[in-house]
């Protein structure tokens, strides 16, 4: 693929993902403004981990990863139907039950500490503002109703739905790829505006991944500006860095190999 390949290739997979995040960013943002609630209801005790959220995530995994599957596998054999649909799923399941569990954890404990630190900020304010306990309760109960309607809100939401949107996408494409008859390299493919991670502006640089070539087992690596590794075997990799990862836009394309015959190599077993 050259450059003007990958970047229609990396537009017409956007298209697709920003649909899905028009559809499970309103879903998010009410699940988050739910805990919240119930987070001050507790008078901020209590595990901050939802079951509405799970839910939202295993939706999302499921559809994301299925339809990406089905048509990266479509894009090699031009085929309109096959029956992997219930085999992906089960793989999105046990993914689900070890992985994403751990970002759900992580995206409730992100969640909790922004809350934690409007309430310190709030308490702290009415404190050197000479308030009592109660005039200082009802400014921490302020605070968190804005931030409920704020654009913060709403941005942690979009933030969510984008990386995991697209962790699940990419997650998809390796699946269908893993299903294909010949063999195929991996690209990575970013896109390439001003928003791509590049060094030394970020602490990894997707711009300096964009066309690169691995064999589909093989990892992607980078060495990070504070000397940590990235490792990831396709864009969005729950096992890489958060820095890594979070808010990316990348996505990854397969190439059939050849012998010196030019005949696609098909794999064995």
């Amino acid at each position: 693929m050259n450059a003007i390949e990958r970047q229609a290739y990396w537009r017409q997979n956007e298209r697709i993902l920003r649909q899905l995040d028009r559809k499970y960013k309103p879903l998010l943002l009410r699940v988050l403004l739910r805990m919240t609630d119930r987070f001050i209801a507790n008078r901020y005790e209590g595990q901050f981990l939802d079951e509405e959220l799970v839910s939202v995530y295993a939706r999302l995994y499921r559809e994301v990863v299925i339809r990406f599957g089905n048509d990266q596998y479509r894009r090699m054999y031009k085929i309109k139907s096959f029956g992997f649909n219930p085999e992906w799923t089960q793989q999105v399941n046990e993914w689900l039950a070890t992985e994403g569990f751990r970002l759900v954890t992580t995206v409730s404990g992100n969640m909790r500490a922004v809350i934690l630190k409007i309430i310190a900020q709030a308490t702290q304010e009415g404190v050197e503002q000479g308030l009592g306990a109660d005039d200082v309760s009802r400014l921490v109960i302020e605070r968190l109703e804005s931030f409920k309607s704020s654009l913060s809100a709403n941005f942690i939401a979009e933030r969510i739905v984008r990386t995991e949107s697209m962790r699940a996408a990419n997650m998809g494409h390796m699946m269908g790829a893993q299903k294909l008859r010949y063999e195929v390299l991996k690209m990575w493919i970013a896109s390439r505006d001003e928003r791509t991670r590049r060094m030394p502006r970020d602490q990894f640089s997707h711009v300096a991944l964009d066309g690169q070539t691995r064999e589909l087992d093989e990892p992607f690596r980078q060495l990070g500006m504070n000397g940590q590794e990235a490792v990831a075997m396709q864009p969005g990799d729950a096992t890489a860095p958060a820095g890594f990862t979070i808010n990316c836009r990348c996505t990854v394309a397969f190439i059939p190999k050849r012998d010196a015959s030019g005949r696609v190599i098909r794999r064995q077993g």
